[in-house]
């Protein structure tokens, strides 16, 4: 009976005029975000007062059998506006729809199998101070111009340099440090719903900060060998600012945090590279001075011994006489 209310659903003539105006509004925002740079949205879509999507438009062209319309997402932290996503088998009616515009946790799209994030909001038909609807946009967290600008080959997905960013969920239970974006993900790969995580004792070490020993997850991927030896890294929290209009704004920090984490690798061996080229040049220059200080002390000491013979000597030639100074006085007492 659900499938042939969500059938129903799929072709009510009031959800196709909805959703071509979400269309059409999708498609407006991705020709205005070529130009300006911003993030792709990847899909807009408004759910009812309990959490079912009524209608949606995608950035890419989703099946029938796919599409989320007639599903119900209350379990999502973009329709209840909580830090972590429910058990999807509890019941619609524990779930409370948000009063106020929030950034949902990163969660896995049903339909696509990309990790996305959301930005929601409520819709007050009567104006009564209820929630009748959440309008809900959606962006894939590999369409974030931070983790694009990298220095990564377009054809195949692999470093070019020593230093790449990372998209980690911070959220606590099973999803910590589940690896969100990564250069060698991308929208057109389909990873079959595997995910990568940094392992938990990783995790705590790098929210405590500074620099750590690390090794990149996802060098066990498919096509993950680039990645593969020892790397460090350094790990800080993705912060939202704060709006006068946000009911959750304080005024003791800069921003809010939020569940995401961006990680920053480096090679090794590319930061060792300098301290061991310093290392060879001043091993060099130091055999060289020394080298030099003998050279000059060998000198020295030929000239002070030049010096110091007699000319006899430095001919190489020895007078007799010299060797015995009283010959003379010897031979007048043998004449005698």
């Amino acid at each position: 009976q659900l499938d042939d209310r969500r059938e129903a659903l799929l072709d009510a003539t009031v959800r196709e005029t909805l959703t071509d105006y979400l269309d059409q509004r999708l498609k407006r925002y991705s020709n205005e975000s070529e130009n300006r740079r911003r993030p792709k949205l990847a899909s807009l879509f408004v759910t009812d007062g309990a959490g079912t999507v009524v209608s949606i438009a995608y950035g890419k062209a989703i099946s029938r059998a796919r599409t989320s319309v007639g599903r119900n997402f209350a379990y999502r932290t973009y329709f209840h506006g909580q830090d972590a996503d429910f058990d999807p088998a509890e019941p619609m009616t524990s779930m409370v729809a948000l009063n106020a515009t929030h950034l949902s946790a990163a969660f896995q799209s049903t339909a696509t199998g990309l990790w996305k994030v959301a930005v929601s909001t409520p819709i007050d038909l009567n104006e009564n101070g209820g929630t009748d609807a959440v309008f809900v946009a959606t962006i894939n967290l590999g369409d974030f111009q931070l983790l694009q600008k990298q220095n990564v080959a377009p054809e195949s997905g692999r470093p070019t340099g020593s230093q790449i960013a990372v998209l980690v969920d911070a959220r606590q239970g099973e999803t910590r440090g589940t690896v969100l974006q990564h250069p060698i993900m991308n929208d057109d790969a389909d990873r079959g719903g595997e995910s990568f995580a940094v392992d938990s004792l990783t995790m705590d070490k790098l929210l405590l900060g500074g620099d750590v020993d690390y090794v990149d997850p996802m060098a066990s991927a498919p096509g993950g060998d680039a990645y593969d030896g020892p790397w460090i890294a350094a790990m800080q929290p993705v912060e939202l600012p704060e709006s006068t209009n946000d009911p959750l704004a304080t005024d003791d920090g800069p921003g809010r945090q939020t569940d995401l984490l961006v990680l920053v690798q480096y090679r090794l061996s590319d930061v060792l590279g300098p301290v061991k080229s310093l290392r060879r040049t001043l091993l060099f220059e130091g055999a060289f001075a020394v080298g030099s200080v003998l050279l000059v002390t060998l000198s020295m000491w030929w000239v002070v011994r030049r010096v110091t013979e007699s000319p006899d000597e430095i001919d190489g030639q020895v007078d007799p006489e010299s060797l015995h100074p009283d010959r003379e006085l010897m031979e007048t007492q043998a004449v005698e």
